[in-house]
């Protein structure tokens, strides 16, 4: 009876053992996949899996340690993408004048958190960071610290400008010890040493001279955040002479064109974005605003339901998508949409300024002078605003 127990607890030693293994072979070739598709959650998690089934098991050291130095890799991937996807969103970010204060907030909690970890994060890990990663990985973390000052002054809203621009330039420095210097750094560490940003030709102004691509494009980034839009034209065109095919100076190529009413150089800037990230929904809004300028509200319309299909909290997009509908008369639609692009955190003055101008369109004056009031009373300084009530009492 003693050896038939004992055969029995043998075999079932060894099964459940020959079971856990498998598992953390499988999660091993699992994993290997997913990070091959730059899944690393999807990686650290089936890792973890297969770590926990052998975890306790005598033996298998070799199959622990290629567990252990792939689920650091992926921890360490998961880390990387976080960076890439944040600075992405950053990019993106100034390109909108009106942001809700939520979704700002929310990325300067992410910043603030990968930049807590930012020597870890450079710190490579096993065959997984090869030198060019490396090299990405360092300008995207620099891309980030020049973005996030910028944001903080935005968040701020005015009241601490001269705190905020000393700590910009510290985590300037910041950046620069950790990642090394460059054109961008330079430039924003100059624009932050002085309350007034350098606004006349580079040269004069003492601006750093670009050189290669990813210089003007900087340089670009820095005249159209300063709103001078025919300079920031001519550094993202020589950004593209210099290097074709890159999707960031094309995307503000064509708000910067678009700006200046140059709109076939805006739609063309445009449909290159698209070709390049055809999954992103700022490009569609992009092309969407062109159409529209150029009289083409159904292409426009196009362009905003694909824009909202790929990312339906973009509140800009619900916003442009009513003023077509209004253009067009749909009007239930239109209030529907400026309804939304106000939950999701849209300029509540540009909004309630679109929908006076729907109700006034739809001859209700009474409801259009209650949006009228409701736009000014979010800003009073909203010029279309005033100026409407001003047209509005002179047709009296």
């Amino acid at each position: 009876a003693a050896l038939v127990v004992a055969g029995v607890t043998a075999a079932f030693v060894w099964a459940y053992g020959t079971d856990r293994v498998s598992t953390a072979r499988a999660a091993l070739e699992q994993a290997a996949h997913s990070v091959a598709k730059d899944e690393f959650t999807t990686a650290v998690d089936q890792l973890e899996s297969g770590w926990q089934a052998v975890r306790w098991l005598p033996g298998q050291s070799d199959l622990k340690q290629s567990l252990q130095t792939q689920l650091a890799a992926a921890r360490h991937g998961r880390l990387a993408q976080a960076v890439h996807e944040l600075a992405e969103q950053l990019r993106f970010l100034d390109s909108y004048p009106s942001v809700p204060i939520a979704q700002l907030r929310k990325l300067d909690e992410g910043c603030q958190k990968l930049w807590d970890v930012r020597e870890k994060i450079l710190q490579p890990v096993g065959t997984a960071s090869s030198a060019p990663d490396q090299a990405l990985l360092r300008a995207n973390l620099t891309d980030l610290a020049i973005a996030w000052t910028g944001l903080r002054l935005r968040l701020d809203g005015g009241e601490n400008q001269a705190a905020l621009r000393s700590e910009a330039l510290a985590r300037l420095s910041e950046a620069e010890a950790l990642c090394g210097p460059g054109f961008a750094l330079d430039l924003a560490k100059q624009q932050y040493a002085s309350a007034a940003p350098a606004l006349d030709d580079p040269g004069a102004s003492g601006l750093p001279a670009a050189r290669t691509p990813r210089d003007h494009y900087a340089l670009g980034r820095y005249w159209f955040k300063n709103n001078q839009l025919v300079q920031a034209v001519d550094e993202f065109e020589r950004a593209i002479e210099q290097e074709p095919g890159t999707f960031w100076p094309y995307f503000y190529l064509s708000i910067a064109a678009y700006r200046l009413e140059a709109y076939d150089r805006a739609l063309d800037a445009a449909n290159v974005c698209i070709a390049l990230v055809p999954g992103s929904a700022p490009c569609f809004y992009n092309r969407a605003q062109c159409h529209q300028a150029m009289g083409d509200d159904e292409r426009a319309l196009r362009d905003l339901n694909r824009s909202l299909q790929l990312d339906p909290s973009l509140a800009v997009a619900w916003l442009q998508r009513g003023v077509t509908q209004a253009r067009q008369r749909e009007f239930a639609s239109a209030r529907a949409d400026f309804q939304r692009a106000l939950e999701l955190g849209a300029s509540p003055a540009e909004t309630r300024y679109q929908m006076a101008r729907l109700e006034l369109s739809a001859g209700d004056r009474s409801a259009a002078r209650q949006q009228l009031a409701a736009a000014l009373a979010a800003d009073t300084d909203y010029a279309p605003a005033a100026e409407l009530v001003r047209d509005m009492n002179a047709d009296r």
